[in-house]
Order: C-alpha cells, then sequence, then structure tokens
C-alpha cells in the first residue's frame, strides 16, 4: 500500500490544483502569476534571454550596454538556458516559455507532495495518515506567495527533496544518494543562491551531530571526508568558481537592503493570521511574510517545547531534545528551529544592525524570513506525526473520531490559505509573445528597429543596485519588456539585482540633471539613437522632460509616445544647462543675497564638514530670516561608494520659541539631483512656515561601520533667488559648478 499511496498523493493533489487552477492551466501561456514588479521582470528576462542573447550566462536584456550576468537577473537559469539550448538545436520554444514556466511551477507542488509522503513512509507513518497529511502540508505551504514575483524560490519540492535525500542517508549511507545530493547542490544553487543557504542550515547541523550520534557509522574520516566533498564542499566550490567566471560586476553592493523588513514574526508562523478562526488577534501592524504552521503545527510546537524544558529540568542531557523516535529527524528538526531563528532576525536587532557588516556572504541574503521555509516544512511534518503516534497507540473509536476532525480541520486551514490565489495569479499577459496580436502593438511594423541601439523608457527606473532607487513603480516597466522583446533592443533601464554601482552611476547620469560630458555615451558601441519610449501617464522629472525635448516623435498608441533621441542630443544638454546657469549668473534681477544662508565650512581643518556618521551627527543649523519655500543644497563625498548614498538625513524646523514644527526624513540617494565623479549634490525644497526659523540638518548611516562622512557647502535660498558665488578660478551658481567650455 506504500506505493499506492504514494500515487494516491500525487492524484489527489492533481487534482485539487487542477480544480483550483484549471483556468490558469487551460491558458498557461496567456496568464502571468505576477502582475508586474519581479514576476513580469523575470518572464521578460527569460523570453528575451531566449530569443535574443547570443551567449548562455550573460544577458543584454537590461542594463544596457553594460548587460548582466544571468545570476544577477532574477530568471529561472536552468530552465531559460534549457530552452535556449533546444532554440538553438532549431526547436524554438520561446513564444510558450511562460506556459512552460507556469506549468513546471504548479507541477512542483504535485512533486512536493509525493516527498513529503517518502518522508513520513520513512518516518513510519502509516500511508493512510501520510497521504492526506501530505496534501494539507502542501496547500498550506507559504511558498504559494512565491508566485506572485519569485519564481525561482516557489519550487515547492526543493526543501522535501533535500530533507528525504539526508533521511535515507541516514537509513542507509552511501556514494549514491551523495551524489545525487551534490548534482542538487549545483542545480538548485542555479535556481536561487537562497535555495543553496536553505540546504546549508539543515546540512551543517545535520554533519555536525552525525558523527556525535554515531561515530562508529558515520565518524570516521575518511567516510567523513569523502561525503562531506562529495554533497556540498565540490558542488558549491565548482558553483561559485562557474558564476564568478562569468560575473563581470567587481563593484556589486556587500549589503543588499532589507534584512530587517523583512524579517518573519513569531505570531506569523504560529497563529492564523488572515484566517477566520484568527480574527481574535491583532497583528499591529502590516506582516510583511507568513509562514503558519497550522493549529496543529502550533499545539504540537507548544507541546515539544514543554517536555523538552520538562526533560532538562529532570536532567536527560542531550536526549531531552529527542523530539521523535527517528534521530535522523530529530537532528533536522533542530536545524529547522536554527533557520526559525534566522528568520526572525536574530541575534541582531535594529540597534545592531552595523554587526551585519561582519557576516561575510551571510549578509547578501537580505530577504532573511525566507529562512523560515524549511522550518514550515519540518513543523509540519512533525505534527502530523505526532498525531499518528498519539493515535496509534490506543485506536479507539474516540480517538478516530478527533483524529478525523483534525484532519478535516487542517484541511479547511489549507483550503483557507490558497482559496484567492487562483484569481490573483490569473493575470492575462499577451505581452511577451508576438504571436498575440494585440491593437497597441501595430507600430512596430512600422519602424526598422535595426537603426536604433537601445531602448530608453520614461519615466526611467533602475531597481538592483541597493545604492540606488530609481523608478520602482514607474507605468512604463510593462510596455519596456515587450518592447525590447518584440523589438530585440536591449533595455538601458534596470530591475535586477546587485547591479555593479559604476554602471548604475554611468546610466543614471543621463536622467539627473545634466552637469558634465556623460562616460556613459563615451563607451557605447554605436552612435545610433535610443528608441524613447514615454508612458503617457507616467510623472516625468524636470530632466526628463529635458530629454524629450531633444528628441524626435515618430510614433505613439494608446499608452505610449515613441520618439528617436540621438546621442549628440543627449550630449546637448549639458551645453544648454550651462547656458542656463551662465544666464542666472549674468541676471543680477534675481540675487536676493540678504536672504541666502551659506556655510562652506571654511573655519574647520580642510575646509569641509567631515566626521563619523555612524550615529546621528548635525553637520548644519543656521537661521532662515524669511518664511516660504527654500531650496536646500549641500554636496557630499561619497556618490560611487557602496552603502554611502544610503545615509539617512533629516531636516528639522524649529520656531523662535524653540518649539519643532517640521521633520522631514529621507536619504541621499532619493534627494541627488546630479553628481561629479565621487561627489552628489543633494537638493531639496522646504517650506519654512515662520521668519528667523531654525533649520538643522542630521544626517545618520546605520550600516557603514568606519570612514568620515564628507559634507561641504550648504545653501539655503529662496525659490527664485541665485546664489552666485565667484571664486579665483571658477564661480559658483546656485551651489553648481559652471564649468567651462
Amino acid at each position: 500500500m506504500k506505493k499506492s499511496g504514494a500515487l494516491m498523493t500525487v492524484f489527489l493533489t492533481a487534482v485539487i490544483l487542477f480544480a483550483l487552477f484549471h483556468r490558469i492551466i487551460l491558458n498557461a501561456n496567456q496568464v502571468s502569476f505576477a502582475s508586474g514588479g519581479d514576476g513580469i521582470k523575470s518572464t521578460f528576462g527569460t523570453v528575451y534571454h531566449i530569443k535574443h542573447d547570443s551567449v548562455y550566462w550573460h544577458t543584454g536584456s537590461m542594463n544596457y550596454p553594460f548587460g548582466e550576468s544571468v545570476f544577477f537577473t532574477g530568471n529561472q537559469v536552468v530552465l531559460t538556458n534549457c530552452l535556449k539550448l533546444l532554440k538553438d538545436a532549431g526547436w524554438d520554444l520561446s513564444d510558450v516559455a511562460l506556459g512552460i514556466s507556469n506549468i513546471l511551477i504548479l507541477l512542483s507542488f504535485v512533486i512536493a507532495s509525493l516527498f513529503i509522503y517518502l518522508i513520513f513512509i520513512e518516518l513510519g507513518a502509516d500511508w493512510w495518515l501520510s497521504v492526506p497529511a501530505s496534501v494539507i502540508i502542501i496547500i498550506l505551504s507559504n511558498q504559494w506567495e512565491r508566485l506572485g514575483g519569485h519564481y525561482n524560490l516557489a519550487y515547492a519540492y526543493v526543501i522535501p527533496v533535500i530533507l528525504y535525500l539526508l533521511l535515507r542517508f541516514y537509513r542507509k549511507p552511501g556514494y549514491l544518494i551523495s551524489v545525487i545530493f551534490g548534482i542538487l547542490v549545483i542545480f538548485f544553487g542555479a535556481k536561487q543562491l537562497y535555495i543553496t543557504a536553505f540546504i546549508l542550515i539543515l546540512w551543517v547541523p545535520y554533519w555536525i551531530f552525525l558523527p556525535i550520534h554515531d561515530k562508529e557509522k558515520f565518524g570516521k574520516p575518511g567516510f567523513l571526508v569523502s561525503h562531506l566533498l562529495i554533497q556540498f564542499i565540490i558542488p558549491f566550490a565548482a558553483y561559485m568558481i562557474f558564476t564568478g567566471m562569468h560575473d563581470p560586476g567587481v563593484d556589486r553592493t556587500a549589503y543588499p537592503w532589507g534584512f530587517y523588513p523583512s524579517r518573519v514574526r513569531l505570531d506569523a508562523v504560529f497563529l492564523p493570521l488572515g484566517f477566520p478562526h484568527g480574527r481574535w488577534y491583532d497583528p499591529g501592524g502590516p506582516v510583511r511574510m507568513k509562514a503558519y504552521v497550522g493549529l496543529l503545527g502550533t499545539v504540537v510546537a507548544a507541546i515539544i517545547v514543554l517536555s523538552v524544558f520538562i526533560r532538562l529540568f529532570k536532567g536527560r542531557g542531550w536526549n531531552a531534545l529527542a523530539v521523535t523516535g527517528h534521530q535522523g529527524w530529530n537532528i533536522l528538526f533542530w536545524a529547522s528551529v536554527l533557520g526559525l531563528l534566522v528568520a526572525l532576525g536574530l541575534p541582531f536587532s535594529p540597534s545592531w544592525e552595523r554587526l551585519l557588516n561582519y557576516t561575510g556572504p551571510f549578509r547578501q541574503l537580505r530577504a532573511v524570513g525566507r529562512f523560515v521555509f524549511p522550518f514550515y516544512y519540518v513543523m509540519a511534518i512533525t505534527s502530523f506525526w505526532y498525531l499518528w503516534r498519539w493515535f496509534s497507540r490506543n485506536r479507539t473509536t474516540l480517538r478516530t473520531v478527533f483524529l478525523a476532525a483534525v484532519l478535516l480541520f487542517a484541511g479547511y486551514e489549507a483550503f483557507w490559505n490558497i482559496r484567492h490565489y487562483p484569481r490573483m495569479y490569473n493575470n492575462p499577459a499577451k505581452w511577451f509573445s508576438d504571436r498575440y496580436s494585440l491593437p497597441e502593438d501595430a507600430w512596430y511594423d512600422r519602424h526598422d528597429f535595426d537603426n536604433y541601439q537601445a531602448i530608453f523608457p520614461l519615466p526611467y527606473f533602475h531597481v538592483g543596485s541597493e545604492t540606488y532607487w530609481i523608478g520602482a513603480t514607474s507605468p512604463v516597466q510593462k510596455d519596456a519588456y515587450a518592447a525590447a522583446i518584440r523589438t530585440g533592443l536591449p533595455l538601458n533601464a534596470v530591475m535586477l539585482s546587485r547591479t555593479s554601482i559604476s554602471q548604475t552611476l554611468m546610466n543614471l547620469d543621463l536622467v539627473l540633471e545634466p552637469y558634465h560630458d556623460y562616460p556613459l555615451l563615451r563607451g557605447l558601441p554605436n552612435q545610433k539613437p535610443y528608441l524613447l519610449i514615454v508612458h503617457k501617464k507616467g510623472g516625468l522629472t524636470p530632466y526628463e522632460k529635458g530629454l524629450i525635448s531633444k528628441a524626435e516623435q515618430v510614433d505613439e498608441n494608446e499608452n505610449l509616445r515613441i520618439y528617436t533621441l540621438e546621442t549628440d542630443s543627449i550630449r546637448s544638454l549639458t551645453r544648454d544647462r550651462r547656458s542656463e546657469l551662465m544666464s542666472l549668473a549674468a541676471d543680477t534681477s534675481s540675487d536676493c543675497s540678504q536672504k541666502i544662508v551659506y556655510e562652506d565650512f571654511s573655519s574647520l581643518e580642510g575646509g569641509v564638514f567631515s566626521g563619523e556618521f555612524k550615529r546621528p551627527v548635525t553637520f548644519f543649523e543656521a537661521v532662515v530670516p524669511d518664511s516660504g519655500n527654500v531650496l536646500v543644497s549641500f554636496w557630499f563625498e561619497g556618490a560611487d561608494r557602496d552603502l554611502w548614498p544610503r545615509t539617512n538625513f533629516w531636516t528639522e524646523l524649529y520656531a523662535e520659541d524653540g518649539s519643532r514644527y517640521r521633520y522631514l526624513y529621507t536619504d541621499f540617494f532619493r534627494q541627488m539631483v546630479l553628481r561629479e565623479g565621487s561627489r552628489g549634490l543633494i537638493e531639496y525644497p522646504v517650506h519654512v512656515e515662520r521668519p528667523n526659523t531654525t533649520i538643522r540638518i542630521t544626517m545618520r548611516n546605520k550600516v557603514v561601520t568606519k570612514g568620515e562622512m564628507v559634507v561641504d557647502r550648504v545653501l539655503v535660498r529662496p525659490e527664485g533667488c541665485t546664489h552666485l558665488l565667484r571664486e579665483d578660478t571658477l564661480s559658483r551658481v546656485n551651489n553648481r559648478v559652471l564649468h567651462p567650455e
């Protein structure tokens, strides 16, 4: 019956998923699980790589003219390159790549249920309980949330497969299992580095305690070294060497943003947040990540904690940590608890955020809440194992009724968890393929795109460097992706991860205030024009409007205006801006020096403000004589350094009586309007309500551990007023150097 139970598990899971997701399954190639964000970016990257990239491990889809390693795109690298290999062999499936991806992700939940069933059998549970428990666990899984964007993390079979292989190895160690495990380390690592981390957090404690538990079986040096090498060390080293060989980025961020916001909360693991029977509890704010283990899991977790404390109190030693009769599973259980602690953000607290700088590669895994995934599966399996053991000890009618009630309630929780996903993930998506004729696509047939070098979308978006964030919600994203796929042109925009900081700045220069020659334009492979795609409903910055003023409109549709933008036209923006500054310098009518506050720090050593900024430090405080709208600007050093543009700063306004009436909190990168080399100019508006207001500016960077921030030339001027400063060899207009021709 064990084999029949496996077939029943697969059949039941498949039937349930088809009943819930049949509209998506039957239209798999016209539906996207995601409606935006990382999901459609992943679809775009996959299709573009198959269709247009000439190499396997680098993509030109975004970040033109540099492109990016496929391992930093968020694409499904394994699936993508398999389909690309088929295309190169003459079988082009790029137009159905979305459908293949959708089916494989849903199928992964069926495969996961099978391996959960096999784990139950390995633990000695009866097949008749293992079947419904396996189906319930996979339907209740928090990995359904990943379908909304992180496709690589949505493959549900990964953790159950790893758990099963480790259990099999415990029962019967062998080189075949180790080789399979090692191959999967490479395969899963190519999907997503987080998966490697999930494996590691289970594998390391497993191999630490195996030799301690059974030295005769697992502790022999030759045995130990050979299996450690085969299972993880050699595969992981090979993976890192291979990815490093295909990674051109040398200045990626060492500390991605998001560690604390992504943490999981204990109530999101053990309480039914969002369920009807959980409405009594107020979580006290939004919950970013849930991993509810079910009411049964919560009860069993409480029993385990209580039992462990009682056994420890009785002096049972290591035996106090036994949660089941299977020593291998006990090790995996406590390894998953370690994963839960990491997911909670322990041992780091927000006040100790700087300590993350000393955690090496771990800090790259910013979304630590995802480490709850292994704990969910281990805890859920353990809870049903407890139910089975309790029932098996005395199979009375009353216990049978209770067991049935528990299974029904667990099934209800699983259904409630998944009920809204079929509707949420049924998003029409015909934009990725030219096999679907859409009215808004008619303009593609009217142009020869060989005459262009890249697509320049506006409002511009650049998300991925972890140092600068521009236009994360730009409405042009999907249209830009569609245009890139249809035309084969790359995007100079970015929606990636860990993008090179120097490359980021060279592209951002194009959409910041024109100030100097553009380094990027000097390095372009040709001087063909950009294809400028402007969304009609997008809010544009003054500098983006300046780009449009230099472009020639060649087409439009319901949502977009299409332009040709010559590279020489972009260069002319710098000359125009210089002429504008010269005109301001010559116009004495706008001079209002009496109303301007200027601090050049000439009285300080070095003529600049310099100091550590890991704690709040006030670098400017002065009285603004008049009320009204003012522009505050200052220069800072480190615009091209990792973490430094993420410096927080806040502006406080105080009335004459000392009471604070305004507080503005922001970051350097959000207010930087231009840069010159490593220096960036911050400029932002402030409304001064009362005369003789004291303005105070304070900065802090909670992640930089050493170094001094240099701030120079703070200027507070009323809007419409010009500040002109003539020095020995140059002039400054409104805190900008008036560069010579």
